[in-house]
């Protein structure tokens, strides 16, 4: 943030506590950078608890992370995302993501909504197309993350790709 910062990008909207899609973006850049060194330190793959004390198998150097709004608009795409799927972040930011993708999902979209609207994640298999055509397999887990001190309590989502054997 304070690199951002020094070279004059707004990462907050002025008279406000809400981030502008350059701060969101500088922020989940940070948090994958960290959570890449975290990933370099211990083994990868290894187990993570999340506060709620879910098991959560995370292999930060090559999983895909998304960050993006309720409406599927990408904020943020990782290195690892780029990897698996072949846009660059400057391509897939601002798209609308299952469109992107091309997702097919298991069920009907709104069903999985509805549940990690009242769960706050969700996980589970998808299928999507990569930037050559390629359909992948992933295991896919999505975890809603709400800003309850903005005055719209905005709301984020965070996805987690790992491609599943074939």
């Amino acid at each position: 943030m304070s690199a951002a910062a020094h070279a004059k990008q707004l990462v907050f909207i002025p008279d406000d506590t809400h981030w502008t899609s350059e701060g969101h973006r500088v922020v989940a850049a940070a948090l994958d950078e960290a959570l890449t060194a975290v990933g370099q330190a211990y083994p990868a793959g290894r187990d993570m608890r999340s506060p709620t004390h879910r098991n959560i198998k995370v292999d930060i150097a090559s999983d895909a992370m998304i960050v993006r709004n309720m409406d599927g608009t990408i904020r943020y795409w990782s290195d690892g995302a780029a990897r698996l799927y072949g846009w660059k972040a400057q391509s897939a930011s601002g798209e609308v993501s299952p469109r992107l993708l091309k997702t097919v999902f298991p069920v009907p979209l709104q069903i999985i909504e509805a549940e990690w609207r009242a769960n706050g994640y969700w996980e589970g298999k998808l299928i999507h197309e990569r930037r050559d055509g390629a359909k992948v397999s992933v295991s896919s887990h999505w975890e809603l993350q709400q800003n309850l001190w903005a005055k719209d309590q905005s709301v984020t989502v965070v996805e987690i790709h790992t491609l599943l054997a074939s």
